[in-house]
Order: C-alpha cells, then structure tokens, then sequence
C-alpha cells in the first residue's frame, strides 16, 4: 500500500481564509469537511493534521470558494445562494450547502 504525500499546508490560514470569504462559522466548515470543530482546531494549532479524505474536501472548498468570490459580488451573496439555491443540477430540491454537508463538494 503505497503512501499519500499531502503538500505542506498552513491550515490555520486555510481554514481563516474559509471562514473569511464567506463568513461562514466553523461548524458549517466542519460540516462540509466532515469532521467536527475539535478537529477544526486542532489542525489550526498544529497539533494535528488532516486525513488525505479531509484534506481532499478542504482543497475543494477552497476551490469552490474561489469560484463563488469571482461568481457574486461579495460574500453575502454567496453564502445565500450557497444557503438557499435549488440549482438544476443538483436535482432543484437542495441547497448547495445541504449537499456539501452530506458529502458532495464537486458536484
């Protein structure tokens, strides 16, 4: 079984900038990366870091919310259409924050 390498990360500055961009409380993120905020502080502190899975879901975020900043003029906007939209391509019966929090980032 071979080893996942993971880039060296400031992870206490990722997880400021998410919060940052969109406001967004560290439950949500937590939510999203599927961790709890525990953990959230931890990787922020150093004294931890996260799995190759989280990990994975943290560079999607950060990838969505690079996006979303050049999408919509401003944070709030955002953060509503990520907490309130119904896009077609998600079926139009959930939010793009319900659907991160259970798992699907890259859809």
């Amino acid at each position: 079984m071979g080893t996942d390498v993971l880039p060296a990360v400031d992870f206490e500055s990722l997880i400021v900038q998410l919060q940052e961009k969109l406001r967004m409380p560290l439950k949500d993120i937590a939510a999203i990366v599927g961790v709890d905020t525990a953990t959230l502080y931890r990787w922020r502190k150093r004294e931890t870091t996260p799995q190759p899975r989280a990990w994975s879901r943290l560079a999607e975020l950060q990838e969505l919310i690079q996006m979303l900043t050049r999408l919509f003029d401003g944070p709030d906007l955002a953060r509503e259409w990520l907490a309130t939209a119904k896009p077609k391509m998600l079926g139009g019966s959930a939010a793009p924050l319900h659907v991160m929090e259970h798992g699907r980032i890259h859809r």
